[in-house]
C-alpha cells in the first residue's frame, strides 16, 4: 500500500511532458533580448549575470540554451555590447576600479575606489525616472537592479553604465507564452478544402508562425507518423489558417490532426484532434432567402431561397436538408409554405442547412420579415328609398333623363333599376289602359 502512494506522489508532482514538444521548438529571440512572463522576479547585474524566479538565465558574453526547465516562462538570448571589462563570477556584487595616488609623504600606493555603477531604463536614469517603479531594489553599491514583480510597463532596455560606459544591456519584453491554441477544422462542401482555425481569445503580442501537424492514419502517438504543412496568420482576422487539398477518395478516412504555434515569447500545441473530412462539412447558409404570402391564402407565407453560394455544381450528387427557424420544420425543397400563419403579424424567418446524412448544420441565415396575404376589405352602404323617390324615379324616366342617383342619409347608393322598370311598366299599362277606354267609350257612342 505504501508503495502504491508513493507511486501516486510521484505521478502527482512529475510534470506532464507532450509527445509533440519536439516538433514544435521555441524560436530564438533577437540578441540582446529577455522575456519574463508578467509577475516574475528579476535580477540584473552590472557583470551580466541575469536571474528570473531565482534561475540564472544567462550571463555576459554567454549565450545559454532556450530551455532552461519545462516550467520556466524566459526566453532568452544576449550577446554584449562590448568586450571590455571582462569580471569573474565572483565580482557579481560589486564593480572596482583601481587607481594610484601620492600619500602625505610622497609615496606611491595602490588603493581601490569605488565608483557606483549607474542604470539606465530606456536611457533615462533609473533613479530620476518620474514613475511608478513597484518593488524596485538596489545593492548598496548599486551595481545590482531587483525588480520582485515585473510588470508590463516594466519592459524596456536596462543598460548599465560604470565610468561613463555601457558594461551591460539587456531589452526586457514582459509577456504571457502563447496560449494553448484549440483548432477547428471544417469543409463548406464535400468537394472543398480542409480549413482549420485557431483564433487566440486574447491580444496577439508578437505574430507567431503556425504549422497543421496531420495524420491521415493512426498516428500510435509517434510524430514522425505526421506531415507537417506550413499555416499563414491573419493579422486583420486575427487568427492561424490551414488548408488542406480535397482528396475525394479521403472523404470517410480517419484523420488526426494538432496545430503547433511558436515564436520567441513561447511555443504551444493545440490537444489532437481526429476526424474525417465529411463529419466536419459544414456549409455555408443558404442564399437569397426571401418570404412572401400568397394570394387568397390568408394564413399561409411562402419562403424561397437558394444553394449555398460556396455549394459547388460537382457537389449535385449529394443532398441538402433544410430547417426553418420559426418552428421546427424540415424541408429538402428549396421552398416551403408555412401554414398556420396569424393574419395581420409580422413574422421573422431564418434557415439553415446541412448535408442529408453526415457533417453539421450550418449558421442561421440572416433574417427576413412576412406577413399573410389578408383579403381586401370595402365598404358596401345601404340604401333605403321610400315610396316619394319611386315616384320621382318614375318622372325622371319618362322624360328621358338618364341620370339614376339615389341617396339616403347623404350616403351615395347604387340606384335600384327593377324599381325603375316596375314604375316605368305602370306608366306604360296604365296609357294603354286609358286608351283603350277611350276608344271604348267611342264606340257605344
Amino acid at each position: 500500500m505504501s508503495v502504491l502512494l508513493l507511486l501516486l506522489c510521484f505521478l502527482c508532482f512529475t510534470p506532464v511532458f507532450s509527445i509533440f514538444d519536439n516538433v514544435c521548438p521555441r524560436k530564438d529571440p533577437p540578441p540582446g533580448v529577455l522575456v519574463v512572463s508578467p509577475g516574475s522576479r528579476l535580477e540584473l547585474t552590472c557583470t551580466g549575470q541575469v536571474k528570473v524566479n531565482g534561475v540564472k538565465v544567462f550571463r555576459r558574453n554567454r549565450t545559454f540554451p532556450n530551455k532552461i526547465d519545462k516550467t520556466s516562462t524566459v526566453s532568452e538570448r544576449y550577446h554584449s555590447p562590448t568586450t571590455a571589462g571582462v569580471k569573474s563570477d565572483r565580482e557579481d556584487k560589486e564593480v572596482k576600479l583601481k587607481g594610484e595616488y601620492k600619500d602625505e609623504e610622497g609615496s606611491r600606493v595602490a588603493r581601490e575606489l569605488k565608483i557606483r555603477p549607474r542604470w539606465k531604463w530606456n536611457k533615462q536614469l533609473v533613479q530620476t525616472v518620474d514613475r511608478d517603479w513597484g518593488e524596485i531594489a538596489f545593492l548598496s553599491d548599486g551595481s545590482s537592479l531587483s525588480l520582485s514583480s515585473v510588470r508590463r510597463k516594466d519592459a524596456g532596455k536596462y543598460t548599465c553604465h560604470h565610468g561613463g560606459e555601457e558594461t551591460f544591456g539587456v531589452k526586457v519584453i514582459v509577456a504571457d507564452p502563447p496560449e494553448t491554441p484549440s483548432i477547428h477544422c471544417y469543409k463548406k462542401s464535400p468537394s472543398s478544402k480542409i480549413r482549420c482555425e485557431w483564433r487566440p481569445q486574447s491580444p496577439v503580442i508578437k505574430q507567431p508562425e503556425c504549422h497543421l501537424f496531420l495524420s491521415k492514419s493512426p498516428s500510435h502517438g509517434k510524430p514522425e507518423n505526421f506531415d507537417q504543412i506550413q499555416c499563414s496568420y491573419s493579422s486583420q482576422r486575427a487568427c492561424c489558417w490551414c488548408a488542406v487539398e480535397h482528396n475525394e477518395d479521403e472523404l470517410r478516412t480517419f484523420h488526426e490532426a494538432f496545430l503547433c504555434v511558436r515564436s520567441f515569447l513561447g511555443n504551444t500545441t493545440s490537444p489532437l484532434i481526429h476526424f474525417t473530412p465529411l463529419d466536419i462539412l459544414k456549409p455555408d447558409p443558404p442564399s437569397n432567402v426571401s418570404a412572401h404570402p400568397v394570394e387568397r391564402l390568408e394564413n399561409t407565407i411562402m419562403v424561397t431561397w437558394k444553394l449555398p453560394i460556396s455549394w459547388k455544381d460537382q457537389d449535385y450528387f449529394y443532398d441538402l436538408t433544410y430547417e426553418i427557424s420559426y418552428r421546427p420544420i424540415i424541408s429538402s425543397n428549396e421552398q416551403v409554405y408555412l401554414i398556420h400563419a396569424l393574419p395581420d403579424v409580422d413574422y421573422l424567418i431564418q434557415l439553415r442547412t446541412k448535408e442529408e446524412y453526415d457533417g453539421q448544420w450550418s449558421e442561421w441565415t440572416s433574417p427576413v420579415f412576412a406577413r399573410s396575404w389578408k383579403a381586401p376589405f370595402f365598404i358596401t352602404p345601404s340604401c333605403t328609398c321610400n315610396l316619394n323617390n319611386f315616384l320621382w324615379f318614375s318622372s325622371l324616366f319618362a322624360a328621358g333623363t338618364t341620370t339614376e342617383m339615389c341617396t339616403s342619409s347623404d350616403v351615395l347608393c347604387k340606384p335600384q333599376y327593377h324599381l325603375l322598370w316596375i314604375s316605368a311598366l305602370f306608366a306604360v299599362m296604365s296609357v294603354l289602359s286609358a286608351v283603350y277606354i277611350f276608344r271604348l267609350e267611342n264606340l257605344n257612342y
